[in-house]
């Protein structure tokens, strides 16, 4: 997968996989027709809740630690290989290395305070559904 930035029959390339160039005008019925639409939306409305939650540099650094341990990234030319299979530059990696932390700061921003109150209301129910499960 590569991105292409040149004009073919005044059509825009933004994308060319394999043989196939797709334009910036076919990319939208593609996704549409793959029905990655809902996906990409709910990607992006995640990205603007978290946009102003921050990092430390050292949340930052541990971040990038764990998803290069997860994807087996041991060292540079690893991670050129992961960064072109991937289609992705450095900076948009930096970005997903923390961005499962900053949905995490994001949840415990915006829910921790609220969970201890809901499970004590509805602890007795709750007990009652294990009790349940449990007899059967």
């Amino acid at each position: 997968m590569s991105i292409a930035n040149r004009k073919i029959e005044n059509m825009d390339i933004v994308l060319k996989i394999g043989e196939q160039d797709i334009s910036s005008v076919e990319l939208y019925p593609l996704l549409a027709q793959y029905r990655l639409l809902p996906q990409l939306a709910k990607k992006i409305i995640i990205d603007q809740a978290i946009a102003s939650i921050t990092c430390t540099p050292e949340e930052s650094t541990v971040a990038k630690q764990r998803f290069y341990q997860k994807q087996q990234i041991a060292d540079e030319n690893q991670l050129k290989v992961w960064l072109d299979h991937h289609g992705m530059t450095p900076e948009q990696l930096e970005k997903l290395t923390v961005r499962d932390l900053k949905i995490e700061k994001f949840k415990q921003l915006t829910w921790a305070d609220k969970l201890d109150p809901y499970f004590v209301k509805c602890k007795g129910q709750l007990d009652r559904v294990l009790s349940n499960v449990r007899d059967n």
